[in-house]
């Protein structure tokens, strides 16, 4: 009989407005997506445009979803960041350490809008989702339950 392995959910790292014009990133609209915030970093006196990344998770049950990060360095360590988090913190307040997730209030995980974006406890986010939160990892026969 094997045993089985406890899955343990990282805590979040608590991040404010503060600490992100600290990196010297700052964020502003688009007008032509406004979907999208622009991200900018300021380096040596140079401003650029970081683009965020897309990085879909694949799922055993449900579609694929697909969440936009962003990473730059700060005293010479590599930081990436949720895109939506990065967005929250700026436009909404800070998000405090512990287990805290992003929500996209329309489900709809590359509207990266201020107004799309609210703080629930995992918890909570977890019971949000459709499949109200049913283990992913669990056979075919007993997803089969679950599925509507």
């Amino acid at each position: 009989m094997q045993d089985k392995q406890k899955r343990t959910r990282a805590k979040g790292r608590a991040l404010t407005k503060k600490m992100i014009e600290e990196m010297g990133v700052s964020l502003k609209m688009s007008y032509d997506n406004p979907k999208q915030p622009i991200v900018l970093r300021t380096r040596n006196g140079v401003t650029r445009e970081i683009k965020p990344c897309p990085y879909t998770i694949n799922r055993i049950f449900g579609k694929p979803m697909t969440y936009m990060y962003v990473g730059w360095s700060y005293k010479g360590k590599a930081q990436s960041f949720s895109y939506s988090r990065v967005v929250y913190a700026w436009f909404n307040g800070d998000i405090p350490a512990g287990d805290y997730d992003i929500d996209h209030i329309d489900n709809d995980t590359l509207n990266n809008f201020p107004e799309n974006l609210r703080l629930l406890t995992h918890k909570e986010n977890i019971q949000k989702r459709p499949n109200h939160g049913c283990n992913q990892y669990k056979n075919a026969r007993t997803m089969g339950i679950y599925k509507k």
